[in-house]
């Protein structure tokens, strides 16, 4: 065969359904996001926090267009000198710059900086993601109309706007999104040997950090992957790891890595990652730990409480402090003055994690009542007071885009929204995946994200913003749904597989039967 027969013979080939999907995706976002007029998230108040260390400003002066109600495309740049100190420690950081450098060398105006830059880097970052989770569900399967219709269902729920309107902003929604995805696909694809056992283990482990380090509250992912990768190598099968039989020798020589050492390498990775966890949480800032130690007790144990006064006896704090039931910390006119020595030593040094959770032990109706109303709240992707568009476009403030976002407006709506209905979901989803172990082990990971980011939310923060705290429930929900319907796409593809060849032997059977009628 030629050059040109072959590449005739490549032009006639059906493309992948991982790639399928990845071009599908960026051509969708890339026609939402970046072209005008573009969708985007408004800053709720967040991005000053993370935007202005890396020198990038608000050009808007006025509040109204400047929160809560238009996307921003086009900020300030510092071109000289940034008063700002140092921001809080997030893994926004090297994206965000990357941004800045593109823009430098595209934007015709350096003194600005369009968020479309970080936009575009999210949706190629993203692309990968929609790869390796298709490729998990199809590979090893025929390219045929079960494996691309699986590849539009990757689109239909992952490229949903609900989701990717966060790659135009700073909110940290838009990388954790992705990078969960990637640890969840990467270990997957370990499961079934796809691609070498040490590259799927870089991606977990890089992912992984990129995740942890998004935001404070995700310093328990850094150790339920610290666990994932710990255990993974015990759940495969050795041979799923590429190693050489031990009667092997000479091939036992020129294999670098053992048995032993990819256990070893996975734990150290695994360590890591839990440290990754444990050092995000002691670098919370101050100020943020007394604002959701303050609505962990108003807006979650004072809120559920039938008498605020005697539970507040249980943390041995003055009962004067029932006051403060339900009030939130940035009141205009607050009770008590929430920034004060006074509630310092009086309140917020009386309780912390432990003795929230100790009391959530010895009281679980107001643990379910917080768990029932984190899930009415869990299948919100975008906040409520979020707006999608620019002041320039015609919409009104706070208006949302209805593009692409038919999975999730379901989702929302359909959803039960009780906690008993997704402790049922849980068993269930692991019941059912329970022959095969090393997806089981990935799956029961997802499920125990999405549902301890509700508790630790509520003992965190009580229920302030909890469509946000809630965010990687969400994910976590959607890729255990979705490794559930391409199973029964592929269930369904394989009967009429089935029925298709019997149609098809029937005929044969009865020629040959035919013909030994006439030979005796």
């Amino acid at each position: 065969m030629n050059k040109e027969q072959k590449w005739f013979h490549f032009l006639g080939k059906r493309p992948s359904p991982a790639f399928l999907a990845s071009l599908i995706s960026v051509l969708l976002l890339g026609y939402a996001l970046l072209l005008s007029p573009a969708i985007g998230m408004a800053d709720s108040g967040d991005f000053g926090r993370v935007a202005n260390p890396q020198g990038i400003y608000t050009q808007q002066l006025e509040e109204s267009d400047r929160y809560f109600n238009y996307f921003i495309r086009e900020y300030g740049n510092y071109m000289y000198y940034n008063e700002t100190g140092n921001g809080i420690f997030t893994s926004q950081i090297p994206m965000i710059g990357l941004a800045k450098g593109l823009n430098s060398l595209l934007n015709p105006n350096p003194a600005t900086f369009d968020i479309r830059y970080l936009g575009a880097i999210h949706i190629a970052y993203f692309a990968l993601a929609v790869y390796f989770l298709t490729e998990y569900v199809t590979c090893g399967r025929k390219r045929g109309w079960a494996s691309y219709l699986i590849a539009a269902l990757t689109v239909f729920m992952f490229a949903d706007l609900a989701y990717t309107a966060y790659f135009n902003s700073f909110y940290a929604e838009g990388m954790v999104f992705i990078s969960f995805i990637l640890c969840v696909s990467s270990a997957l694809l370990m499961t079934k040997n796809r691609y070498p056992q040490g590259f799927l283990l870089g991606m977990i482990f890089v992912n992984g950090l990129i995740l942890t380090c998004a935001k404070q509250q995700n310093a328990p992912e850094g150790f339920l992957l610290g666990f994932l990768c710990m255990t993974l190598p015990y759940v495969i099968k050795r041979e799923e790891h590429r190693f050489p039989k031990p009667d092997a020798l000479k091939t036992e020589k020129k294999n670098w890595f053992s048995a032993k050492k990819w256990k070893a390498v996975s734990c150290t990775a695994g360590a890591v990652l839990c440290v990754a966890g444990l050092m995000v949480y002691t670098l919370i800032p101050k100020t943020f730990v007394n604002i959701n130690q303050y609505h962990a007790m108003t807006r979650g144990i004072l809120m559920t409480s039938p008498n605020p006064e005697k539970t507040l006896d249980t943390f041995e704090i003055d009962r004067q402090y029932a006051l403060l039931d339900q009030t939130i910390y940035f009141e205009r006119y607050p009770a008590a003055p929430v920034e004060s020595q006074m509630l310092e030593d009086a309140f917020y040094s009386k309780y912390g994690f432990g003795s929230m959770l100790a009391y959530y032990t010895l009281h679980p109706g107001q643990l379910m009542q917080m768990m029932n109303l984190a899930a009415k709240n869990a299948y919100s992707i975008r906040p409520a007071y979020v707006g999608n568009y620019e002041k320039s476009v015609e919409h009104g403030p706070g208006d949302k885009t209805q593009f692409f976002t038919l999975y999730s407006s379901f989702k929302e709506n359909a959803a039960p929204k009780t906690f008993g209905f997704i402790a049922l979901w849980s068993v269930l989803a692991l019941v059912l995946s329970r022959k095969q172990k090393g997806r089981t082990l990935v799956l029961l990971f997802c499920i125990l994200s999405g549902v301890s980011q509700m508790g630790i939310s509520i003992l965190g923060a009580g229920d302030a913003d909890l469509s946000k705290h809630v965010f990687i429930f969400n994910v976590a929900f959607d890729v255990v749904n979705y490794i559930g319907f391409a199973s029964l796409i592929w269930m369904w593809s394989d009967r009429i597989e089935k029925k298709r060849m019997k149609k098809q032997t029937k005929p044969m059977i009865t020629i040959e039967k035919e013909q030994v009628t006439v030979n005796v």
